[in-house]
């Protein structure tokens, strides 16, 4: 191969990896902003001070609850409906 040639592929090449890169940078750019704007109406849509509830399931699938109560800043994990609720119903009688 002459000395031109693998310029030119060296040129192909570099310009392959430059778009690549540029495209995943605006991919991963696009995911953070719109994750951004989903909290930013999420809190701007909800009651300030209402607890916010959210389910996730571990990787056998059993649920696990969470909650975060903004008006205290308290937490909640637990494994069942029943605790949650006994979390939520101190929180309007204490």
């Amino acid at each position: 191969m002459t000395n031109f040639s693998l310029t030119a592929q060296q040129q192909k090449l570099e310009k392959i990896y430059g778009k690549s890169s540029t495209a995943h940078y605006l991919s991963a750019k696009f995911t953070q902003e719109f994750k951004a704007m989903l909290a930013w109406m999420i809190h701007h849509l909800t009651q300030a001070n209402e607890p916010r509830i959210w389910i996730r399931h571990d990787a056998q699938g059993s649920p696990q609850f969470h909650a975060y109560d903004p008006r205290t800043q308290k937490r909640f994990y637990g494994d069942s409906e029943q605790d949650l609720r006994v979390w939520l119903e101190a929180r309007y009688s204490g």
